[in-house]
């Protein structure tokens, strides 16, 4: 990037030495002119072809969150005098071949290639080629920054993210890098130039920028508490920004669109999953786990029973120890009665720590209900076996886990049994008292789950036993008219 940027500062130099007149462009009144100048045609739609020139400057909110605020002000007035030397360059070369009728010919002229020398230009392009590869990271790293929040908010469905680093905000999201490939990809296929994408691109930028100063405005008011400096920036910002974007409105039929669709679509699927989960929130069911010791102690004691299992192991997603949700417990007594030597109740959560691996451990007074809270850093895997079998030791050591006789295995005789892994899920029933609506956001969010991936793979449980049942959402039932059965003579 060093030496792109320097290509671009030193190529554009050359050309103001032998057009010095351009330096004038530093004079606002000749943009003022240009605007309400008659042969202006555009009006005041010129400004959206303007504001391409500033495009850049929202890349340093996702970098600056990965890379660190001081190595962005030590390197964007660096790149900001190249990129205005470069552009001046240009518009010295413009100037200097006015009323060229061949250069006119041309259809999408790029003044940036033709003010080159002809031997130069193949090194422009490999450099160019180069930059953007490497300049393609702040669409990558935004993504995953927005992505990764999205999913700690619960807007998005939650995807496996890998940490290479002990800094938290390097992360790699694989689904999201696949997207981003074919995404690209049918993008610059459908426009097939440059010039065509700028109005898809310029628009999104706008609105990008727009959004970020609302955002700001609301922070300052909210967090800091500073509504007068947040008044100033909505005003100050918002007003620049909102010229800009009205400007840009005129691309949208022009391929802004395309833009628009896929923020719709993102935004569609931020509803409907957060719509989703209120509802699967409404209508859950959290039941105590000590008013049901006894029945679990008697289904476990049960030998008319067949064992399911030595352990059973459930995922809970509640920070509650004291209850389960009702859907578990219905599985274990009610659906098919599953008799296991333990019962394990997992719940699984990230800390801001790299490296952190602890848990806390509920017994309920019993030596065979284990209610454990897994606490891991954000850069370990969530390969639930992983941690399953260290902790099951250390309560066979502690005489907290009676011994599990195990004699026939490949591996020869153990102290710990078989493991199997239980997973709900939820489908909408027909005939409840949910809306059409709410009936369409539940199953689009559970399709959506589907697409994405499931808890078996996020836990590293492909290999396991695996116990899957669907249950349909605790929705209150819709009152039908029916009537008891009369036996018939």
């Amino acid at each position: 990037m060093l030496i792109w940027f320097s290509f671009l500062g030193v190529t554009g130099l050359l050309h103001i030495f032998e057009n010095p007149v351009v330096l004038s462009a530093f004079n606002p009144v000749h943009a003022v002119r240009i605007l309400f100048s008659p042969a202006n045609k555009r009006g005041f739609m010129i400004l959206g072809s303007v504001f391409l020139a500033a495009t850049g400057a929202e890349a340093l909110y996702s970098d600056m969150g990965h890379v660190g605020r001081e190595h962005i002000y030590r390197s964007w007035p660096f790149v900001k005098i190249c990129l205005i030397l470069n552009y001046l360059g240009q518009g010295a070369w413009v100037l200097s071949n006015r009323g060229d009728n061949v250069l006119a010919l041309i259809e999408d002229m790029n003044p940036f290639f033709l003010m080159l020398p002809q031997s130069l230009r193949p090194v422009a392009v490999l450099l160019g080629a180069l930059a953007a590869i490497i300049a393609s990271q702040a669409l990558i790293t935004g993504s995953y920054t927005l992505v990764s929040e999205a999913i700690r908010l619960d807007l998005m469905p939650h995807m496996l993210i890998r940490y290479p680093s002990d800094t938290k905000g390097q992360l790699y999201i694989g689904t999201v890098n696949t997207a981003l490939w074919i995404g690209c990809s049918l993008v610059v296929l459908y426009f097939r130039s440059g010039t065509r994408m700028e109005s898809a691109y310029g628009l999104a930028i706008t609105v990008t920028m727009l959004m970020t100063t609302l955002l700001l405005a609301v922070y300052l008011m909210k967090v800091r508490k500073k509504p007068v400096l947040a008044v100033f920036v909505l005003v100050v910002f918002g007003t620049i920004e909102s010229v800009f974007f009205f400007s840009s409105l005129a691309k949208f039929a022009h391929g802004g669109y395309v833009a628009v669709i896929m923020a719709m679509l993102l935004f569609g699927i931020m509803v409907i999953w957060h719509k989703g989960t209120e509802l699967e929130q409404k209508y859950s069911v959290r039941l105590k786990v000590r008013d049901y010791l006894s029945n679990i102690a008697a289904l476990r004691n049960d030998e008319k029973t067949p064992p399911c299992a030595d352990n059973l192991v459930y995922i809970d997603k509640s920070d509650d120890p004291e209850t389960l949700d009702r859907d578990i417990l219905y599985s274990i007594l009610d659906r098919d009665p599953k008799r296991a030597a333990a019962y394990w109740f997992f719940s699984i959560h990230l800390m801001d720590e790299p490296d952190v691996v602890r848990y806390k451990l509920e017994t309920f007074g019993t030596d065979y209900i284990f209610r454990v809270r897994l606490e891991l850093g954000f850069k370990n895997d969530q390969f639930l076996n992983a941690y399953l079998r260290p902790i099951v030791s250390d309560l066979l050591a502690s005489g907290e886990l009676p011994r599990q006789e195990k004699r026939f295995s490949i591996y020869g005789p153990s102290d710990v049994g078989t493991f199997k892994f239980g997973f709900i899920r939820r489908s909408v029933a027909s005939g409840t008292e949910l809306t059409r609506f709410e009936e369409f956001i539940l199953t689009a969010k559970y399709r959506i789950r589907e697409m994405i991936g499931s808890q078996i793979h996020w836990y590293g449980l492909d290999t396991s036993s695996l116990i899957i049942e669907s249950v349909p959402l605790s929705a209150p039932r819709r009152q039908g008219r029916t009537q008891k059965p009369v036996r018939a003579e």
